[in-house]
């Protein structure tokens, strides 16, 4: 192999650290290698150009010497010098030597491609199997890396779930808990209510059959006197049969009049009853509903609260890893390497039009050859440029590139997300803002239309007294809250029997009558046993404290009217209880008689009957009526689940 197909290569190392600042960059270097080709192109050809550009060998080497003469006659080109050499006949064996040198020329050629051939394909075989081998690692890392952040990523969360679950544990438990304290309060109280009117209820029995004995006992003076008169001047059939009429039609006139009494208080009674319940139920289920409400705006706020966070979280580390930035500088980078790969592919077709412009006399001179290595160096220069900016810069631009689109993209979901727990939070506000807007309306509405009803009763009906003057402060009428049992004899078992058989009858009704009073007060008491403990620790000391305390009646109308004044204010306060009328409140003080008779004292009894307040209600629904007939009409819909029931007043 000869010293004419030596390569000219230029070794550019790389150079990293504070060393690179004042090393020319890659692009420079190019340019200075294209333009190092660019004069050497328009260099005059010489003899020793190749050898002096491949090795600077001594002078004194004469193998150096043969080797260059060898050149000049391969070239085909006569050795230049300064005196004219003679003109000597060359032997034979010098164009032996030559052909030889040519043949030896032309097989170096031949291993010398077959061996680039194969370094080329051992060079990129090596270099796909460690891309490969580079991506199987980067998948294995990758893997790890993602595993490792599921992790932490699913103990975060499952300690937030637990977190949850068990504040919500916690709300429920006390929400039950309160229930239960309310419910157990609401017992207690109704056994109290009804213990203490049953005590009153008894002392009151008392203290009437002994107003009602000296009563009889007055008007049965009466009668025997007036009996005895009568006797003096009628006869006494006649007076018997007119007792005996006068008796009959009396106790016909009163049964008819008690029965329809009675109907009518337990038709009233059960219409009012029916219409508390309603209106308690109806505000037990508001109060639910805006509880949820509530809760339900809380969250959405917590979950705006949240994603803002994220959101400022994202645009921090936006900021922080300058993504945006790096990716417009890799962008230009990327374009500046097109920009050169293009300028080098330019130069490389300069190239080709000259090698396919090149005269014979330029290829009988060599330049061919050294045209075409330029050329495939030129090749080499603008694969390798291509390779960078595919797998260099490109990989890392698209890599970053991926990334800022991926954070943008998360960005923009948790901004929609935002934007949209927004949008449901306001709904949710407006919707709970109309409808206890329509609530407080409505509760006005109802108010003023009972103020003016009570005040055209006020006008329209009048009371007087019995002697016969108007009665402005008119006192409510008693409620009667006896618990009875109906006509049950207590003293069924013990009673002495007749040999008549209408009396042992009566006596087998009576006290299979009072067997099952018995059986249903058992079944009642078993029931209520839990709730009676603490009730019946204490109401033994409370009765002998009030039956140890002096009666002050004058002070004790007033501590019922108090009470009946703050049994108002709690029932105007909430919806569940009905208020009291202020002409309710006004109750007459007792007589000197009834203060010596009542010894423990306590409230006067309540009557059952509710007659101006069974009127509202009547005419409140009739209204109700007709409005919702004219909304059908004019096309509206109504709420058939909920139902506003005014609430009556008990003047």
């Amino acid at each position: 192999m000869t010293r004419s197909n030596a390569k000219v290569t230029f070794h550019l190392p790389f150079i990293h650290g504070d060393k690179a600042k004042s090393t020319q960059t890659k692009e420079e270097q190019v340019n200075r290698l294209n333009s190092f080709w660019f004069c050497e192109a328009q260099r005059p050809p010489s003899i020793t150009d190749k050898d002096d550009r491949v090795e600077a060998p001594k002078a004194s080497n004469i193998y150096v010497t043969e080797n260059r003469r060898l050149q000049s006659l391969l070239v085909r080109r006569k050795p230049q010098h300064r005196v004219k050499p003679k003109k000597v006949p060359r032997p034979r064996i010098v164009d032996d030597l030559i052909s030889l040198e040519y043949r030896y020329q032309q097989s170096a050629k031949v291993v010398q491609r077959a061996w680039r051939r194969f370094s080329a394909r051992s060079f990129w075989q090596r270099y796909f199997l460690a891309i490969k081998a580079a991506v199987t690692i980067q998948r294995h890392v990758r893997g790890i890396l993602c595993r490792k952040f599921v992790r932490v990523w699913y103990r975060s969360r499952l300690r937030f779930v637990s977190k949850i679950q068990a504040v919500f544990r916690g709300h429920l438990s006390r929400r039950v808990l309160q229930s239960q304290l309310q419910w157990e309060h609401y017992n207690v109280n109704v056994i109290q209510r009804w213990s203490r009117g049953h005590f009153g209820r008894r002392r009151a029995r008392a203290a009437r059959r002994h107003m009602a004995a000296e009563r009889i006992q007055c008007l049965w003076r009466g009668v025997q006197s007036r009996q005895q008169s009568d006797r003096l001047w009628l006869g006494a059939k006649a007076t018997t049969i007119q007792r005996h009429m006068r008796g009959f039609l009396a106790r016909k006139h009163t049964q008819c009049q008690s029965q329809r009494c009675h109907a009518a208080a337990v038709a009233m009674q059960r219409l009012f009853r029916g219409t508390l319940a309603r209106t308690r139920i109806d505000a037990m289920l508001r109060d639910r509903e805006t509880h949820n409400r509530k809760v339900v705006m809380n969250v959405l706020d917590a979950e705006i609260a949240w994603q803002t966070a994220y959101i400022d979280k994202l645009q921090r580390r936006l900021a922080k890893s300058r993504l945006e930035v790096t990716v417009v500088e890799l962008e230009v980078e990327l374009h500046r390497l097109h920009v050169q790969i293009n300028d080098m592919e330019c130069i490389y077709i300069d190239m080709s039009d000259q090698r396919a412009k090149m005269s014979p006399r330029a290829i009988t001179d060599g330049w061919l050859s050294e045209m075409e290595m330029k050329m495939a160096t030129q090749r080499r220069m603008i694969t390798a440029a291509k390779l960078d900016a595919i797998f260099g810069h490109g990989y890392t631009f698209k890599q970053h590139d991926a990334k800022l689109t991926d954070h943008r993209d998360r960005l923009a979901r948790a901004t929609f997300r935002k934007h949209q727990l927004v949008k449901w939070r306001t709904e949710e506000f407006v919707d709970y803002w109309t409808r206890e807007m329509n609530h407080l309306a409505r509760v006005r509405d109802e108010a003023h239309r009972r103020n003016v009803a009570e005040q055209r009763r006020k006008w329209a009906v009048k009371f007087y007294n019995k002697s016969g003057k108007v009665q402005l402060h008119r006192p409510a009428p008693r409620v009667d809250t006896t618990f009875s049992m109906a006509n049950t004899n207590l003293l069924a078992t013990s009673s002495a029997t007749t040999d008549s058989s209408d009396d042992v009858i009566a006596t087998l009704s009576d006290q299979v009558k009072l067997v099952t009073v018995q059986s249903q007060l058992a079944q009642a008491t078993e029931m209520f046993t839990p709730l009676l403990q603490r009730f019946s620790s204490t109401h033994s000391a409370v009765h002998q404290m009030t039956r140890d305390c002096k009666p002050n009646l004058p002070p004790l109308a007033d501590n019922f009217v108090n009470q009946a004044a703050a049994e108002a204010q709690v029932s105007s306060d909430s919806v569940t209880t009905m208020p009291i009328s202020p002409t309710k409140s006004k109750l007459k003080s007792p007589t000197k008689a009834q203060a010596s008779l009542l010894a423990p004292p306590k409230p006067p009894l309540r009557s059952a009957t509710v007659p101006w307040s069974l009127l509202d209600q009547l005419e409140a629904e009739k209204v109700k009526f007709k409005t919702e007939q004219a909304a059908r009409k004019a096309g509206f819909t109504t709420n058939k689940h909920r139902k506003e029931v005014p609430v009556p007043s008990n003047s």
